[in-house]
């Protein structure tokens, strides 16, 4: 992951969220309400996506599904405003 991708938070606080920084074991996360969470890597589970945020465990996953959307959508954008004349 890194600073700025959208993910999705599943688990006993099911959201989505920004990455604001990462790291092996720290993931700074914002929620679209404007709240800043900490999630630390549950180095005990088997699972690579597995979390705890405020001692719950939780999954991360990436929501990459609406990041290529948005790419298309600006690629259409760009391509319609910026013609050749």
């Amino acid at each position: 992951m890194r600073k700025g991708d959208l993910i999705q938070i599943r688990g006993a606080h099911a959201r989505p969220a920004t990455v604001l920084g990462c790291s092996d074991i720290l993931l700074i996360v914002q929620f679209l309400a404007g709240d800043v969470a900490y999630l630390r890597r549950d180095v005990a589970s088997t699972k690579p996506l597995q979390w705890r945020l405020d001692g719950m465990p939780v999954e991360v996953c990436e929501m990459a599904g609406r990041h290529a959307d948005f790419s298309k959508k600006l690629a259409a954008l760009e391509k319609k405003t910026r013609r050749s004349k």
